[in-house]
């Protein structure tokens, strides 16, 4: 019997994971779009706003590399949803050449709503999978992670 081990043996199985993976997330987030209601506001919009939840305030450069987006797109976005309230720009009291992006408080209340509104979402897409699936799926996807990040992501 052969013996299974990392390197060349299975980089074509790999190519075969990463086409999955890269097809699931462009489907997620279709299907999330399809499914969530969202008032209007774009999944790129959404993701900026759970950012901004997540991490409180952030300057437009540290938005650009979280979002992975140019900075032209995150001011796009910013000046959107400054428009509908939900964000606002303020001076960074430790650095005047930087200009932080917060939440609003009705930011904060699309946001908490909507992730609970996400979070159910989720549960019922993965509620296809066993206990024990979810469990292994969520190991694979932090060892997955986890090595990205060891070799310099």
């Amino acid at each position: 019997m052969k013996k299974e081990h990392r390197g060349q043996a299975s980089v074509v199985e790999g190519i075969g994971l990463v086409q999955r993976l890269a097809a699931f997330g462009p489907a997620y987030t279709r299907w999330i779009g399809r499914n969530l209601p969202t008032d209007g506001i774009s999944a790129p919009r959404l993701r900026l706003l759970a950012a901004l939840h997540e991490q409180g305030s952030m300057s437009i450069r540290a938005l650009t590399q979280t979002l992975n987006v140019s900075a032209q797109n995150v001011s796009v976005m910013v000046d959107g949803l400054e428009a509908q309230r939900l964000v606002q720009r303020r001076d960074d009291p430790d650095d005047r050449r930087v200009v932080l992006v917060e939440l609003t408080k009705q930011g904060r209340i699309v946001v908490s709503d909507g992730m609970d509104t996400h979070q159910a979402a989720a549960a019922s897409l993965f509620s296809v999978l066993s206990p024990s699936e979810r469990a292994v799926f969520a190991v694979i996807l932090d060892k997955l992670i986890e090595e990205l990040r060891s070799r310099g992501t």
